[in-house]
């Protein structure tokens, strides 16, 4: 019993390895894009600030 659980789990685990990698993929974009992200909303503040 012990020994197709643990299979089980293996199969279940090399299933979400997929996904782990596309989440893992998707954050280090999001993580490697907010500083570009936060420049650009600094610099669209400064250009509202100064249009006023």
């Amino acid at each position: 019993m012990n020994e197709i659980l643990t299979t089980v789990q293996i199969i279940s685990l090399t299933e979400d390895i997929p996904t782990i990698i596309s989440i893992g993929i998707v954050n280090g974009i999001f993580f490697a894009a907010m500083p570009w992200l936060l420049g650009m909303v600094i610099v669209a503040f400064k250009k509202i600030i100064t249009s006023i």
